[in-house]
């Protein structure tokens, strides 16, 4: 019985090893598939990393090109020293404009955007705008000249280039407007100017040639006057005398106009000359207007040609009578004023001086904005033709 497990026992012992064995290969088999999952999610993980990570160099990269842009953005539209809005091409409605624009047209941002664009035209040009609209835009196109309005209602001359574009999801339109106001104001001073010169010349022409025949006139009516014995006859030539003086008037004004004529300057005591012409002032004025002269004692004598400020006085008191049809009343005073520094508009500054004043002040219907710009030029007047020439 001893014997027997005795023997039994190896045979235990070699049934354990076995299932022993067994057991570390079970478990062998269990740890490589359990590694090669691991070492399959990890390689999964390490793929998902990768392209997690390159999703996000892309992210970055869209991110530096999207700041690039909007640098670009703010340098292209934003502080573009053009003004340049954006309109919506169904409503008008303004989706945004630079800095440029908003000084321009003297809006705050929020301002600006609240308008349409229609409200930055005059009422007049908004139907033509509005046909202008309706017209495509495929590339930069010019599309001409035109008047906007300000936040205070003046008017700007601008140059108008359009682009179509998308703002968001809306149909849009780019409108680059360019200031062009100066570049027409030196245009009408050069016009002016050229207009002036080709004026003053033909003054100058026509002033000579009217001198030489009123000399020739003159020269024989003073003539027959000398010789004349009958009052009769005597009293036609001394009109005809009289005629030609102011014939002669007329043609040294053209040719002052013309720059032609040196203004015969001398000591003038200004108080003594309106007191000779008041007389014949308040003839002129008639009745039905009250003239009121008044003047500084010890008025400083002044260098002028005497003609030329008679010539003056007397225009300026017919103006001032035609302006006052049912009466009125016309003050004509002189005083003494001091100049300012540099006054003289010389190369060099003048000094403080006293300077005589002339002033004609009346009650009549004024000035019209209109005339103003007018005032200095040659030959512009506001009478019919043959009642005066400008002058």
């Amino acid at each position: 019985m001893t014997g027997v497990q005795t023997c039994a026992l190896p045979i235990h012992l070699e049934t354990l090893l076995q299932e022993r064995q067994q057991a570390e290969r079970a478990e062998q088999r269990l740890r490589a598939q359990w590694e090669a999952q691991v070492q399959e999610k990890t390689a999964d993980l390490a793929q998902a990393n990768q392209e997690l990570l390159r999703r996000l160099a892309q992210l970055e990269q869209a991110e530096s090109a999207l700041r690039e842009s909007e640098a670009d953005y703010c340098v292209l539209f934003e502080e573009n020293p053009q003004p340049m809005w954006i309109f919506d091409l169904r409503s008008l409605q303004l989706l945004t404009g630079n800095k440029a624009a908003l000084n321009q047209y003297r809006f705050a941002a929020g301002e600006f955007k609240a308008l349409t664009a229609r409200d930055l035209l005059p009422p007049a040009a908004v139907a033509k705008f509005v046909q202008d609209a309706a017209k495509p835009c495929s590339g930069v196109q010019p599309r001409g000249l035109w008047q906007h309005r300000r936040k205070d209602g003046s008017l700007v001359e601008v140059e108008v280039a359009a682009l179509d574009l998308h703002y968001g999801s809306a149909p849009a339109r780019l409108i680059l407007a360019r200031d062009i106001s100066p570049r027409r104001q030196r245009e009408r001073e050069l016009c002016e100017a050229q207009k002036h010169e080709v004026a003053s010349r033909l003054a100058g022409g026509v002033a000579h040639h009217f001198n030489n025949t009123l000399s020739i006139i003159s020269g024989y009516a003073s003539l027959l006057l000398h010789q004349s014995r009958d009052e009769k006859t005597a009293e036609p030539l001394k009109q005809i005398c009289a005629a030609v003086n102011r014939a002669a008037g007329l043609s040294r004004q053209l040719l002052i106009t013309s720059g032609q004529f040196d203004l015969r300057q001398e000591l003038l005591d200004l108080g003594g000359l309106m007191t000779n012409l008041e007389p014949m002032l308040r003839r002129l004025v008639g009745k039905e207007i009250a003239l009121q002269r008044s003047g500084a004692p010890d008025l400083p004598r002044i260098l002028a040609d005497v003609r030329m400020v008679e010539h003056i006085i007397v225009n300026l008191v017919l103006n001032a009578r035609d302006a006052m049809p049912h009466g009125g009343s016309l003050a004509i005073s002189t005083d003494i004023v001091q100049g300012a520094e540099g006054q003289s508009g010389g190369a060099r500054a003048a000094k403080p001086a006293r300077m005589v004043r002339l002033t004609v002040r009346d009650t009549g219907c004024g000035i019209a904005p209109e005339v103003e710009a007018h005032l200095f030029e040659p030959f512009f007047s506001t009478r019919g033709v043959g009642n005066g020439l400008g002058l």
